[in-house]
């Protein structure tokens, strides 16, 4: 989970070279100019990363929609819409986009869903090794 001062984004923000932020921008580099999108985890499918992103751009152009102002400073003070804190919340926010099922289609969001909902229900049943550490008594 992303947290304040982790330099990894919490809420919706971009910036130029800003590591607090959820794009991070480097223009005026000439070939080196680039986008860097920091919201992908680890273990996340590096083409739906990308399918994603591009979605989200091609549907800012296609509705004309405003740019929200640069973090200049500090994106963790800033206002921008929270990024979800676990997965079962990407899920809900996954669940009522029309614009994913849009861009993905209906069918593929829903079985993105289904294989999401099954790795929460996984995780819910495991027993950690936090868990048995601490609840098991050593006799």
């Amino acid at each position: 989970m992303f947290s304040r001062n982790s330099f990894a984004p919490i809420n919706e923000s971009w910036g130029y070279d800003n590591r607090t932020t959820a794009v991070r921008a480097f223009l005026n580099n000439g070939n080196g100019s680039r986008l860097e999108q920091r919201m992908g985890s680890a273990d996340a499918n590096p083409y739906l990363v990308i399918g994603a992103s591009l979605a989200g751009g091609l549907y800012g152009l296609e509705n004309e929609l405003d740019l929200r102002e640069d973090a200049s400073t500090d994106a963790y003070q800033g206002n921008g819409r929270p990024l979800p804190k676990t997965l079962e919340h990407a899920l809900n926010y996954l669940d009522k986009s029309k614009t994913a099922k849009k861009y993905f289609g209906e069918e593929f969001v829903k079985l993105i869903l289904q294989i999401g909902r099954n790795e929460v229900r996984l995780y819910e049943e495991a027993v950690t090794d936090w868990e048995f550490n601490r609840y098991f008594e050593y006799s």
